[in-house]
């Protein structure tokens, strides 16, 4: 039986991710270092793979200064949280 709403594979356009940045925040080093090729693969710029938000945060707050000069919103917090990466994040993609 199939379904009239299914898609063959075959025929499904090419994701295209130039231009769009990931942070890969992955325990499992294996997996992060897939998920970071298969991203780059399709064009995307990976920051990571990073095991914990404490590093996620780390690694954002030091692109931000590279870039911007500038730290993170949420630098000097005690335990990340992930509101506060987000805000770090957006703060990166902004800049």
């Amino acid at each position: 039986m199939t379904s009239s709403s299914a898609q063959d594979p075959s025929e499904a356009e090419p994701l295209d991710l130039k231009g769009v940045r990931i942070l890969v925040v992955e325990d499992s080093w294996l997996l992060g270092i897939n998920l970071k090729s298969l991203l780059r693969a399709l064009g995307a710029d990976v920051l990571g793979p990073v095991a914990t938000t404490s590093d996620a945060e780390r690694l954002i707050s030091g692109h931000l200064r590279t870039r911007r000069s500038s730290t993170s919103a949420s630098e000097g917090m005690s335990s990340p949280t992930g509101l506060s990466i987000g805000c770090t994040i957006k703060a990166f993609a902004l800049s």
